[in-house]
């Protein structure tokens, strides 16, 4: 996977900021792949089964940060004119 800077940026706030601790969740295990952890490591640092690791970083890379929309949230952060893979108006 591979990621600009400005996704880089956007996955950071996300996991930072985001208002649902899941969402937060997914988007900090995708902001650690893009630091070029590894996999055991991301698991082990957020507390992840593998299998969810994977499923996570799987969802990333087909949907974007549409992965991030599966629960409802009202958060929109300001960068968020097309700066993220698969963004289609929304985080």
């Amino acid at each position: 996977m591979e990621f600009t800077k400005e996704e880089i940026e956007y996955l950071r706030d996300i996991s930072m900021n985001h208002t649902d601790p899941k969402i937060r969740k997914r988007a900090w295990t995708v902001y650690l792949k893009s630091l070029k952890y590894s996999h055991k490591e991301i698991g082990h640092i957020v507390g992840l089964s593998q299998k969810t690791l994977r499923r996570y970083l799987q969802a990333h890379q087909d949907k974007g940060c549409a992965s991030f929309r599966e629960r409802k949230s009202l958060y929109t952060p300001k960068q968020v004119g097309g700066v993220c893979r698969g963004n289609k108006g929304g985080v």
